[in-house]
């Protein structure tokens, strides 16, 4: 889930368990400081709509010069959809 560029085996990632509560998002985890880590899911969805719209000006510039559109803006607004429900 999370991962460092420092490319010390053990460094490089932690397994998350994902439960829904509520309003809530909790990840767990036994190879972190925190063992847990709780989102509010408002706060997901915004962070989320934010780099969606991030993407989909990528996706803008690239298509103004000729390149290929490489996000799916439409797939990633469903998948967001799934994770919140």
């Amino acid at each position: 889930m999370f991962t460092c560029s420092c490319g010390i085996f053990g460094c490089g990632g932690f397994y998350i368990d994902v439960h829904y509560k509520d309003d809530s998002v909790i990840w767990g985890t036994e190879q972190s400081f925190f063992k847990k880590h709780l989102f509010s899911r408002k706060n997901i969805r915004l962070i989320a709509e934010q780099l969606i719209n991030k993407l989909a000006e990528i996706n803008d510039l690239r298509r103004e010069n000729g390149l290929k559109i490489n996000h799916d803006i439409e797939v990633f607004k469903t998948k967001l959809e799934i994770f919140l429900k």
